[in-house]
């Protein structure tokens, strides 16, 4: 028998076995006392508190009063954050490699992700995790890319969008290659459809005018190193990575001055500083796959990580100046969203080159705060401000009456030090609690 049998068959046995420690399959109304509650919005920690969980909703915080009935389980005064959020993730094609994947975040504690490769497989998955029938994180879904090759022109643009919206999916991915007027036609439809677009960015449009058209997201800070560039004179021909080879010709004092005069549009920033930091960090083959999470992932999928570091560092314009130039532009480009107040999202990019999801969720989180983010900022890219980007849309972010049961026990205070959101004890995910018993168990199922 193949040894990836059927995810419904995996899942099936999976729930036979946690049974005994999964609480909230027993009970459908509970309440979790004792608790270090962190407000995420100010930082403030309240001690003693409870959160009263019905179905997968969250009913009230330090209710007053409660049936005498209801069951209570004690938080052992651990510290509780908002379920994380991985705001650029891809949910994979094959059924099993999913089902990894989906239970790689949420042992991690990631509780949302925001799929950026969507494709229609992922519209009857986002039921089954959105009303908590089947374990995962709750999924916000793209439709297929939209790019240069498939759309070559406006009305194809005005399809595509148009056919996205229709068939349910929650926003529209955007990869390069876009001439202006099939941008402006995608644009133009998707608002007038109520929809939102996010990802990358096409040269012809180049970063100012996708930010002016309104683009909700620009993931992996795409397009502003050649931006910058080209204000400092310099030739766009070769770009290389993520303007990898043009970091090297931006000029320090322009980077404010670009965010400053774009932060009054409404769009937020993604960085994905893992993947880049993976890539663009010398002599660190050997660290990366060292990397014990590495254990949970197909050897085949870190082979190819592997050799996909190893054909970046292959070509000759890839130096190490040049990498250190491009990670401290990027180091100076986040800063400057933090300075001019841009909306700052948690992402980085898992399951991609070495990122291994939820694993590179809490790596990511390290690299903000090596990069000038507090540990509080850092953790309210992944949840309030989560929050803040949806609009209402979808109940995820915050820890407050009427939001779905997502949230994550800590041993160790985050504020403190962002390594303790490592330290979990418990995720509930939907209203149901996940002990550190049962996530051990879901891990060691996964391992290679």
């Amino acid at each position: 028998m193949n040894r990836w049998t059927s995810s419904k068959k995996l899942f099936l046995i999976f729930l036979l076995v946690l049974q005994p420690s999964v609480f909230a399959n027993d009970a459908s109304e509970w309440l979790l006392t004792n608790i270090n509650l962190i407000d995420i919005e100010s930082g403030q920690i309240s001690k003693g508190a409870s959160i009263w969980i019905k179905n997968d909703k969250i009913m009230a915080i330090n209710p007053s009063s409660t049936s005498k009935a209801l069951k209570k389980v004690s938080g052992n005064n651990y510290w509780v954050i908002p379920g994380l959020s991985e705001m650029h993730a891809h949910i994979p094609n094959s059924p099993d490699y999913t089902d990894r994947i989906l239970k790689l975040f949420i042992a991690h504690g990631i509780t949302n992700v925001r799929g950026m490769l969507g494709q229609p497989a992922h519209l009857p998955l986002r039921q089954e995790l959105n009303s908590g029938k089947k374990l995962g994180p709750y999924l916000v879904t793209s439709g297929p890319s939209i790019n240069g090759n498939s759309v070559k022109s406006p009305q194809e643009g005005v399809d595509k969008v148009s056919a996205q919206v229709k068939a349910g999916y929650d926003f529209h991915k955007i990869h390069p290659g876009l001439s202006k007027t099939a941008y402006q036609a995608i644009t133009k439809t998707a608002s007038q459809l109520n929809s939102t677009w996010g990802g990358h960015i096409s040269a012809e449009v180049g970063i100012v005018d996708t930010i002016k058209a309104g683009q909700s997201t620009i993931d992996h800070m795409d397009g502003f190193i050649e931006e910058l560039a080209k204000r400092n004179g310099n030739d766009l021909s070769k770009q290389g990575f993520f303007g990898f080879s043009l970091a090297s010709e931006v000029a320090d004092d322009d980077i404010d001055k670009l965010i400053a005069s774009l932060s009054d549009y409404n769009f937020a920033i993604v960085p994905t500083e893992t993947l880049m930091v993976s890539f663009a960090t010398p002599n660190a083959s050997e660290h990366l796959l060292n990397n014990p999470a590495h254990k949970w992932m197909p050897q085949h999928i870190v082979n190819n990580w592997k050799n996909s570091r190893e054909n970046f560092w292959s070509n000759d314009e890839v130096t190490a100046s040049k990498a250190a130039r491009f990670l401290e532009v990027r180091k100076q480009l986040l800063q400057a969203f933090k300075k001019h107040n841009v909306l700052i999202l948690l992402g980085s990019d898992a399951p991609q080159v070495f990122n291994v999801p939820g694993d590179s969720t809490h790596k990511e989180l390290a690299i903000m705060v090596d990069n000038g983010l507090t540990p509080l900022e850092a953790l309210q890219s992944g949840t309030l401000n989560v929050e803040k980007f949806y609009q209402g849309k979808h109940p995820v972010g915050k820890i407050v009456p009427g939001m779905r049961a997502d949230f994550v026990l800590l041993k160790k205070n985050p504020l403190e030090n962002i390594e303790n959101s490592r330290s979990i004890d418990s995720v509930v995910v939907a209203g149901k609690l996940l002990d550190r018993n049962a996530l051990d168990k879901i891990l060691d199922k996964l391992e290679q």
